[in-house]
């Protein structure tokens, strides 16, 4: 039971710094532009895809389609749909989506850092590049397309492997 208190903490942290990293305004031009989200008329908001995958995962990572559309539907009541209709969004769209806004989140967490620098320190190197890796658990119906690393960790994981290239 502590632990998913301490889970529901971190999410409401997480939450907390989502919606003072990203301009909503912002969010959307980019789902715009990857093709998100097309019609003028959609009641889905950018912002609303980016916590239902982020912060609404943390507190449950095994959430049924159906989950996740009842907590879409808490997020933005106009945005009601229906686990087909969410399950038909997550496609290439979505995850460029995802992966501008995670790119804008990683760049503005580090630029702060990136310009306290003294000048030209980073001059003699062609490339300077910051890696990272996570891994998640997921359901154990993925097992058969993700597999887990065996012994007594989870019988389906994905490992996140990020590289991010300071100087561009």
């Amino acid at each position: 039971m502590k632990m998913k208190q301490e889970v529901k903490r971190i999410a409401r942290k997480v939450h907390g710094k989502l919606t003072t990293v990203f301009d909503p305004e912002h969010l959307e031009v980019l789902a715009r532009q990857h093709a998100f989200i097309q019609r003028s008329s959609s009641k889905l908001r950018g912002r609303d895809f980016v916590e239902l995958m982020t912060t609404a995962l943390l507190e449950d990572p095994s959430m049924s389609l159906e989950g996740l559309c009842d907590t879409l539907g808490d997020l933005n009541p106009h945005a009601q749909m229906t686990p087909q209709a969410l399950h038909q969004r997550l496609n290439p769209s979505a995850v460029s989506y995802l992966q501008d806004v995670f790119a804008l989140a990683l760049r503005q967490q580090l630029e702060p850092v990136c310009q306290r620098l003294p000048p030209g320190a980073l001059a003699p190197f062609a490339r300077v590049l910051l890696e990272d890796s996570t891994q998640c658990r997921l359901h154990a119906k993925l097992a058969e397309d993700f597999k887990g690393s065996g012994g007594s960790a989870s019988t389906s994981a994905l490992k996140l492997d990020v590289i991010y290239e300071v100087m561009h």
